[in-house]
């Protein structure tokens, strides 16, 4: 099921024994089909890069980044959703008077 596109930047700066990688591009989280080993592997040949561990490293860069946006994105919802808690307990907390008589 696709929900829509959920664009997020991804940015490469590694350093693998000889070769050296600065990019950066936009990567959508919704789209379950995007593999970060696929992509490395297309990038390393599209670039002519024969090492062999440089496209590993570039896939666990990528899965690394987009690991740190989903566990930001959860705490972000998490915070939203106590905020919403706590404002709707303060505002329907009900109020209770106790009223003495004295003879």
């Amino acid at each position: 099921m696709y929900t829509g596109e959920r664009i997020v930047p991804i940015k490469l700066d590694l350093r693998v024994n000889r070769t050296v990688i600065r990019d950066q591009f936009l990567w959508d989280l919704n789209n379950f089909e995007s593999d970060p080993e696929e992509f490395a592997k297309t990038f390393c040949a599209d670039l002519g890069i024969q090492d062999p561990e440089v496209g590993p490293a570039i896939a666990f860069s990528i899965r690394e980044q987009l690991y740190e946006i989903v566990v930001q994105s959860v705490a972000s919802v998490r915070e939203t959703r106590i905020n919403k808690k706590g404002r709707r307990g303060a505002e329907y907390t009900p109020v209770r008077f106790v009223v003495f008589f004295s003879k």
